[in-house]
């Protein structure tokens, strides 16, 4: 019986004849004449629209900083870590009352320390971040040109469409997390793979493993390709390495830094899936859920779901849609967040190879049954016209619909401008953390914590006073005496839980209000100097 695998996979897996530079066919590894059509005009437009991503993402990135609009969760507790690798002996970031390596395995973190030698300021973080995610374009246009050199215009609009992509957008507008930067490694490391470049795709694949503990998963499954496709040798070391190092995170990093190890599993994030894995009517429910549909529509509407045409291409992407799906937390079935990180690049590499099927005339479906075989006829479309006619249209649409600050939003890189330099709430709130001395210990609302993160001891409120989102299951709070400030945001209002805290810490005398009105409040502690200290000295070394 003839297989449809092995076919398939071969059009994802660089081959192993190293005279083929990219591509699944001689004519487009060599590159033969008249087979490329790429020509320095389509690099200017590539690098040019990159540049603008770039470009628009880093300003809206920094302005919504600066009108206060970026959380503790997650950029407060990722720029914490960061700094926290490059200026302290302790990697306890008190943002999640977990060690660097407790709350998700961010060895980036460390790697990306050396940042804040270079400019002391989150703003860093954020524009670097953006950049990244943009680079992501440049590879999806070398990964097309491989795929398809006689079709430039299509690889163009392919670029253009991931740019556009209001999934794209969102991660990066979720402010900074590891799992942007992974996308783009993987990005590159598909790319690497297909050109041949082997030690700079090991050198992508170890970067990208290190963004996030469940990266090793893709490379997994991409090492079984390998191995099924007369890449044993290369397919076995990726497959053996990952799995390694995800044994290493989950059973030996994590249960060293937490006590718990992968906790989410039965507790923060997969709870509901752990006790219903034996209830199949749980998890027909569960996929027939209409937020779940919505997601997988928005998924995939921006490339006109093309991609379904080379599925296995896309198995790398099941690790990750599989935890999106069964997550207790409903919003990682949400495009507006950075869930969709390992799961873009396969959607664009699984319809570029449609495309490349399509331009040829290859089935996009061959089939053998037992005796039986389904064939689909070759369907010959033009690339070209299906990228501008159908991907690009699309993509834009989901953009201004579905973008946070998409091509619907531009007019908020004005507004959040004008709201920055003019507002009366941003200047008290500035005035109000200028007041904060470098290094003294802060408990504040969770929209300050990444104003105030470069330092050892920040607390989101009401932390440490009363422990939430702290540690795997609240344990072990920093004591009290250590906060010097507090950092309020909003009027005060008797009837809160917060406002009633600090009534008590002013009324026993612990604090008192020193600036502020309608928009912040901060309060200085009144416990005695030798007291915080000690309260420091107790978790000096953790």
């Amino acid at each position: 019986m003839k297989s449809a695998a092995p076919a398939f996979l071969f059009h994802f897996i660089a081959p192993p004849n190293k005279g083929v530079r990219c591509g699944h066919g001689a004519a487009r590894g060599l590159r033969l004449p008249g087979t490329d059509r790429f020509t320095r005009t389509h690099t200017l437009v590539v690098t040019a629209l990159v540049a603008v991503y770039c470009a628009y993402f880093s300003a809206m990135s920094v302005l919504s900083h600066a009108i206060y609009a970026t959380q503790a969760y997650d950029l407060g507790t990722f720029d914490q870590g960061i700094w926290l690798a490059g200026h302290s002996d302790s990697l306890f970031v008190t943002v999640r009352g977990l060690h660097l390596l407790g709350d998700h395995v961010r060895v980036v973190s460390l790697l990306l320390a050396p940042i804040y030698w270079i400019w002391d300021d989150v703003r860093f973080l954020l524009i670097l971040h953006a950049c990244t995610i943009g680079l992501g374009g440049t590879f999806v246009y070398l990964i097309g040109r491989c795929e398809l050199p006689s079709h430039p215009w299509a690889v163009l609009g392919i670029c253009l469409s991931y740019l556009l992509n209001p999934a794209v957008h969102n991660l990066t507008t979720d402010y900074a997390h590891p799992d942007g930067f992974a996308t783009t490694l993987i990005l590159a490391s598909i790319y690497f793979l297909r050109s041949n470049k082997i030690a700079a795709f090991w050198v992508t694949v170890a970067l990208a493993m290190t963004c996030k503990e469940d990266i090793p998963l893709v490379y997994t499954v991409m090492g079984l390709w390998l191995m099924g496709t007369g890449r044993a040798q290369l397919g076995g070391f990726l497959a053996a390495a990952a799995v390694v190092y995800f044994a290493v995170a989950l059973l030996v990093i994590l249960p060293h830094f937490n006590a718990a190890g992968f906790y989410r599993l039965n507790s923060a994030g997969f709870g509901h899936a752990f006790m219903n894995k034996a209830n199949p009517l749980w998890a027909a429910t569960h996929a027939v859920d209409p937020v779940l549909l919505r997601y997988l529509l928005l998924l995939g509407a921006p490339l006109a779901f093309l991609f379904l045409f080379s599925p296995w291409v896309l198995l790398p992407a099941l690790p990750a849609l599989v935890a999106n799906i069964f997550s207790d937390m409903h919003y990682t079935r949400s495009i507006l967040y950075h869930y969709t990180s390992s799961i873009e690049p396969f959607l664009y590499l699984a319809t570029i190879l449609t495309l490349g099927k399509m331009s040829e005339s290859e089935p996009l479906i061959d089939i053998d049954l037992v005796r039986a075989r389904i064939r689909k006829l070759p369907l010959r479309v033009s690339p070209t016209a299906l990228a501008w006619g159908l991907i690009v249209p699309l993509t834009l649409a989901l953009s201004y619909t579905h973008g946070r600050y998409g091509v619907g939003a531009v007019d908020k890189l004005f507004i959040y401008h004008n709201r920055a330099i003019t507002s009366p709430q941003i200047a008290a709130i500035q005035r109000a953390v200028a007041q904060i001395p470098a290094d003294a210990a802060v408990s504040t609302h969770f929209t300050f914590v990444p104003h105030l993160s470069h330092r050892k001891l920040i607390y989101m409120w009401p932390n440490p006073f009363k422990p939430i989102g702290w540690g795997v299951k609240r344990e072990n709070p920093d004591p009290t005496d250590i906060v010097d400030y507090i950092l309020m945001r909003g009027k005060v209002d008797a009837e809160r839980e917060d406002w009633k805290t600090i009534a008590e810490l002013v009324e026993r005398g612990q604090f008192r209000r020193i600036a502020g009105d309608d928009a912040v409040h901060l309060y200085e502690s009144l416990v005695a100097q030798p007291q915080r200290d000690a309260a420091r000295e107790k978790i000096r070394g953790r």
